[in-house]
């Protein structure tokens, strides 16, 4: 700055001429270019500093600016890692949302599959109920029929075979000694009491009926007169 200031001066001081010949000219004449050096340089000097100052000014606006584009830079960096780790959690709490609709299937599935076996339970129980509400009935119509094949018969003491059932000497057998063979258990008694509980022999073993007994058979018997 300070020999920008001394070449002013010096340009100030020493008034320039056109040519030689103006050397011996009027002073007057001499004036007018004197001011007009005189402006020029001040003028410059001015557009020098100008420059001067908007070189510093420019100089610390670009380091201001160099320092906002790192800050804004690493704002983008921590943006994109902050975003990234939103990106992230979003996908895993999706993934979580997912599962959570699988298991939820998984369960209704499961309840389902409960409902139906405690149906199909259900409906077993009944089965078996009817099972043995028809296995009773067939007992009790096997009886009957013993009873009319033994009504149709004579009264008289014959050989007859039963099966499993309930049958009443006077109505299904004519009374009398008979000689029993078969297979399974054979009761006899009257007035709601047994007088006969065994088991039946395939040898035979004799017994005698009364009117109004009643004989109970599980498995097979045949009774043959004596």
């Amino acid at each position: 700055m300070d020999k920008e200031k001394d070449i002013i001066e010096i340009i100030v001081d020493e008034p320039m001429y056109a040519s030689e010949a103006d050397k011996g000219a009027n002073p007057a004449q001499k004036e007018l270019p004197a001011r007009f050096v005189k402006i020029s340089c001040a003028v410059c000097a001015g557009v020098l500093l100008l420059a001067f100052i908007l070189g510093l000014a420019l100089s610390k606006n670009e380091a201001l600016i160099t320092k906002q584009l790192d800050a804004m830079h690493k704002t983008d960096e921590e943006y994109a890692r902050v975003k990234a780790i939103n990106d992230s959690a979003a996908l895993e709490n999706e993934n979580a949302k997912k599962r959570l609709e699988d298991k939820k299937k998984e369960l209704d599935t499961l309840n389902q599959s409960q409902d139906n076996l405690n149906k199909l339970s259900s409906a077993n129980e009944d089965l078996e109920k009817e099972k043995q509400s028809l296995e009773s009935e067939i007992a009790s119509k096997r009886g009957e029929l013993a009873g009319l094949e033994a009504s149709v018969a004579d009264k008289t003491k014959k050989t007859v075979t039963w099966s499993s059932g309930r049958y009443t000497v006077g109505e299904n057998i004519a009374e009398g000694k008979y000689t029993v063979t078969g297979s399974g258990s054979i009761s006899i008694g009257g007035s709601g009491k047994s007088r006969v509980n065994k088991s039946l022999k395939s040898d035979g073993e004799s017994f005698t009926l009364s009117n109004g007994d009643i004989i109970q058979i599980d498995g097979s018997a045949k009774f043959v007169p004596q």
